[in-house]
């Protein structure tokens, strides 16, 4: 499996936790690339949590001038490369459903169709990426709690040698846990899993996904799969105050 992204010369300059804030208009303005997986005709974007694969068809003489037979048969080129594809994928990806090539079977819709001179067509076709990934202990625990919140959202810095991953428990230096599936919501969990993870974000994904004054908070990967570790611990009152930010969605995982 192989993650394409693109690595930009102006490079986001992180602050410390003791600065606790970011400021997004410090950022730079180059897009990052979206930090995608790919798997046959399936792709797997994690920073717009799409689920993307194409199929294509050729005309037949009994399709006469219309263009919609071969695109039915496009479609079912598509939907017929789901299954096989997301069965390679089951060994490697922590978490996947083993219903999910019937959910995307049944539930996706068309995003681009292309109608070539020679009467081939090809279709994209997209569904919700956290409807792949299967939910049981999302949200067991209570929401966390905070009031006056000193920031907008939260970025945690990873190393380049991370994979993306549905699920990812966060532990301080001693292995207690600091967060993890059980303390995200399920409306967070149905709308971006545990965060978004992107490359190198530049402002415009900071702003769009964590505000413009998220905290920013170097881990690395731990000893297991999803596990993520704190470089520094937290303080208790900096430690719940991003806790609530993740657990409602205000997190963003950039890949360094």
């Amino acid at each position: 499996m192989t993650v394409f992204a693109r690595s930009y010369r102006l490079l986001l300059p992180y602050v410390t936790l003791s600065i606790l804030t970011y400021s997004a208009t410090q950022a730079g303005t180059a897009e990052a690339a979206p930090l995608t997986e790919t798997q046959g005709q399936l792709e797997l974007n994690w920073s717009t949590m799409l689920v993307r694969f194409t199929g294509q068809a050729q005309p037949t003489p009994e399709d006469g001038a219309s263009f919609k037979p071969t695109e039915r048969r496009a479609w079912q080129d598509a939907l017929a490369t789901v299954g096989p594809q997301f069965s390679s994928l089951k060994g490697s990806l922590p978490g996947l459903r083993d219903d999910a090539a019937d959910l995307v079977r049944s539930t996706s819709w068309s995003k681009n169709t292309t109608y070539f001179s020679d009467g081939q067509v090809r279709v994209l076709l997209e569904n919700a990426l956290p409807k792949i990934f299967a939910n049981e202990a999302i949200g067991t625990a209570p929401l966390a709690e905070a009031k006056d919140l000193p920031a907008t959202g939260v970025i945690l810095s990873v190393t380049k040698s991370a994979r993306p991953v549905a699920a990812w428990t966060l532990r301080d230096q001693t292995g207690r846990e600091v967060f993890g599936p059980k303390m995200v919501s399920r409306n967070s969990w149905e709308q971006t899993l545990m965060g978004r993870w992107f490359r190198r974000p530049g402002r415009r994904e900071i702003e769009a996904h964590v505000g413009a004054q998220p905290v920013s908070i170097d881990v690395v990967p731990g000893s297991g799969p999803g596990e993520l570790v704190l470089v520094s611990n937290l303080a208790e009152e900096q430690e719940n105050t991003v806790r609530y930010l993740m657990a409602t969605g205000r997190v963003v995982l950039a890949v360094r």
